[in-house]
């Protein structure tokens, strides 16, 4: 990770954390971690990394929208900037949801 953040800068370095329950899950293996979102989030912004790609793989692929709470959770915890994937199936799962609403 250090290696990636010096040969192209933490601005252009966004990792995916990958959560079921809360809890970091490897989606290819179907594997849940002992390890928290919000903790890893915490790990990762220790690094210096700056935005994260969250995903509820529980969500992932079921168009019933982003998991709003667990988003917001990781992004108030941590202070990174936080991309929601997953779920969405239309504008209106995220319409009145821009950055300024889901910081707070």
């Amino acid at each position: 990770m250090k290696t990636l953040l010096r040969l192209f800068g933490s601005e252009r370095v966004a990792v995916g954390i990958d959560s079921r329950n809360g809890q970091v899950v490897n989606a290819r293996l179907g594997k849940q971690h002992a390890l928290s979102a919000v903790n890893f989030a915490l790990h990762l912004a220790s690094l210096g990394i700056e935005r994260i790609i969250y995903t509820d793989v529980s969500r992932d692929g079921m168009l019933n929208g982003i998991d709003v709470e667990a988003t917001c959770e990781i992004a108030r915890a941590c202070g990174l900037e936080v991309t929601a994937s997953g779920g969405v199936s239309s504008l209106e799962d995220i319409r009145g949801r821009e950055p300024h609403n889901l910081r707070h």
